[in-house]
């Protein structure tokens, strides 16, 4: 990891930190698959 994508995530929750690590289409993939928005609003 790179100096400026350490500086980049001072400050954010560790989840959050872990989520930007993954591909976005991995990221819905997984979201899909297990259900884990069925109670989300936000779209």
């Amino acid at each position: 990891m790179s100096k400026d994508s350490k500086k980049n995530l001072v400050g954010q929750p560790i989840f959050k930190q872990m989520i930007k690590m993954l591909p976005r289409e991995q990221f819905e993939l997984l979201v899909k698959q297990y259900g884990s928005d069925h109670r989300s609003n936000i779209r």
